[in-house]
């Protein structure tokens, strides 16, 4: 009995040491697996890098190089889940299951000799839930949009919002988004107020976390359709040459409200925005008003008032105006000289304290003269008398205002020198406003007529000749 004893044990001792030597001489003809780490890990994925000592090209080709893993074994083997490293030492797994954690390790195998690296575990991350919230607060041109948090994922989220597209369904975070702040679960909102108007919009609610961006469903909504502003056009008022106050009437301010409004204008019909035209302030309906100050004379305009919003524009009804004749700042003067007389050859108009304003010269002919511009106000007409032992310049006029006549702004008149053969007679007409072509002279006093003996004397229109331009 002892000697059996004896025997197993001796065999026991052998076969151990046979293990230890087997031990170490795969380590010297297999390898050595020098570092193994996690480079990228997601929810339902993981990547691993191994490292190894150092072999020629055909020992290393020559090797079976994997890693093995398991959800229970911590010193997994090739016995569990296995899958060999690529051409750059790495290898991934993929349809892991999410917050799991996964033990691993490489391994190198030579015919039936394996070698394990060290035993190392990883946990799978997880992503965050989600759902998509009902819009809210739908207009023509918003939105608020939102979602609900279930979890925040592992590890916990650092963004969240709303994704939205017109054009695609499921829209992603590539897409157009709003990005709302804060942490943790429950609802958030977030609006946006870029949208066109009567247009469907899909959306989902996002979160995302290092493992990547968990969506809700999708939802979708459509904003409200815009109506156009109701107005009409007023008729135009204080129309001067250049100026003008154009007029509208908003009856129905639209859908949205209006934004803008006015009047625009052109000597063209049916004007738009695109045209000249005249902004003005406020809100609401009702009347309103713009004047503008640089029209052309005497030319017809045609104006319509608009308003805009997010529909378009709209126009009221279209109306027309003439701004008015340029209103003369001068009187007009010309001169006569009913028949040919060899004795007054020049006349003129002149200011009382002296300066010479129009003149025109005859010689010894008749005719009439162009009209000339002078100033309005209280001036003194000339003659020239060339009568041998009398040459010099004379009034044409003889009152008790210095010989002076009123010439009004705006009027024409004319300095007649006229002949009825005994006598040179003097005298001015007014000949009309100048304003328009009715003629409508002013009231004023009766116009001085002063009759001058062809044979003269020693006296000239009743003054002495001494009283003389």
């Amino acid at each position: 009995m002892k000697l059996k004893i004896t025997i197993i044990l001796t065999i026991i001792v052998i076969v151990c040491l046979s293990g230890c030597k087997k031990d170490h001489k795969t380590e010297e003809t297999v390898g050595e697996i020098t570092s193994t780490e996690v480079i990228n890990i997601g929810s339902n994925y993981v990547e691993l890098l191994v490292s190894y000592g150092y072999y020629s090209s055909s020992e290393f080709n020559n090797l079976v190089k994997g890693v093995c893993y398991s959800e229970t074994n911590t010193s997994p083997t090739v016995k569990d889940n296995v899958k060999k490293v690529d051409y750059a030492n790495m290898v991934r797994f993929d349809n892991l299951k999410e917050a799991t954690t996964y033990y691993w390790r490489a391994y190198i195998q030579k015919e039936d000799i394996i070698v394990y690296g060290d035993a190392k575990s990883f946990k799978t991350l997880k992503l965050p839930e989600v759902s998509t919230l009902v819009a809210t607060d739908i207009t023509i041109t918003s939105a608020t949009l939102g979602g609900n948090i279930k979890s925040v994922g592992t590890p916990e989220y650092t963004s969240k919002g709303i994704c939205y597209s017109s054009t695609s369904q499921n829209p992603t975070i590539y897409d157009s988004s709003i990005t709302v702040s804060g942490s943790g679960t429950g609802n958030y909102t977030g609006t946006t107020n870029s949208l066109s108007a009567n247009t469907t919009y899909y959306y989902r609610a996002y979160v995302t976390n290092s493992a990547g961006t968990a969506y809700g469903e999708q939802k979708s909504f459509t904003t409200n359709d815009a109506t156009l502003p109701a107005l009409s056009t007023l008729a135009v008022t204080n129309i001067t040459e250049y100026s003008a106050t154009l007029r509208g009437n908003i009856s129905n301010v639209g859908n949205p409200p209006y934004s803008e409004k006015g009047i625009c204008f052109s000597t063209s019909q049916n004007p738009t925005i695109y045209n000249s035209y005249v902004t003005v302030s406020g809100s609401g309906t009702g009347n309103f008003e713009g004047a503008y100050y640089y029209f052309s004379s005497n030319t017809t305009y045609y104006v319509r008032a608009f308003a805009t919003n997010a529909a378009g524009t709209a126009y009221g009804n279209q109306v027309s105006f003439k701004t008015k004749n340029p209103q003369p700042t001068t009187a007009q003067v010309r001169f006569r000289k009913v028949l040919d007389y060899l004795y007054v050859t020049e006349m003129s108009v002149d200011y009382v304290s002296g300066g010479e304003l129009a003149s025109y010269y005859f010689g010894t002919n008749s005719g009439t003269s162009p009209y000339y511009e002078i100033p309005p106000g209280q001036h003194v007409p000339w003659y020239y008398y060339t009568y041998p032992g009398y040459e010099n310049w004379y009034h044409c006029l003889s009152n008790s205002s210095n010989d002076t006549y009123n010439f009004q702004e705006g009027y024409k008149y004319t300095v007649v020198c006229d002949d009825d053969g005994a006598y040179l007679i003097f005298y001015v007409t007014n000949d009309g406003s100048s304003k328009s072509s009715v003629y409508n002279p002013p009231v004023e006093n009766p116009t001085t007529i002063i009759k001058v003996p062809k044979k003269q004397g020693t006296q000239l229109n009743g003054k002495p000749r001494a009283d003389v331009r």
